[in-house]
């Protein structure tokens, strides 16, 4: 299964940040079949974490910002049961201890990536659809790439 780390805009239905650090953080999964399918960490109203699985829906006519991250060989059984068994469910958010990009970040740990891939500038690239995402973008799809043209 290929893994991706997917970039969203905290709050938005866009895939578009001008800081990764600052955008909502997704750990996204392609099946053989070419089913995609993601964990994330969400935040309640009261600041309680929730951690989510399931198939995922990508928003329509939406560029698409992601780190190619590599193959994992876990089974989409084992990333649930990793979803919740993870300790940050049902805490409390932290912007410096418990927020997505760390829960994405253990997921990364826990996918046991073979063949990581080496990350070209900052490593994010932009797609126009979801069955363009590679392993192995083109240079120009990079987004400094494309904001320096």
């Amino acid at each position: 299964m290929k893994a991706y780390i997917l970039i969203k805009t905290i709050g938005r239905d866009t895939y578009w940040t001008v800081h990764a650090n600052s955008a909502h953080h997704i750990c996204l999964l392609k099946t053989k079949n070419e089913k995609f399918y993601y964990t994330d960490l969400q935040t309640a109203k009261n600041g309680t974490i929730e951690l989510r699985f399931g198939e995922y829906r990508f928003f329509k006519n939406h560029i698409i910002d992601y780190y190619p991250v590599g193959y994992t060989r876990k089974t989409l059984l084992e990333i649930d049961e990793f979803r919740l068994k993870h300790n940050s469910s049902g805490t409390i958010y932290s912007l410096w201890t418990n927020k997505c990009q760390h829960y994405v970040r253990d997921c990364i740990k826990f996918l046991e990536i073979h063949n990581q891939l080496p990350t070209i500038n900052d490593g994010i690239y932009r797609v126009q659809n979801s069955s363009d995402l590679t392993l192995y973008p083109k240079l120009t799809d990079s987004v400094d790439q494309q904001a320096a043209s």
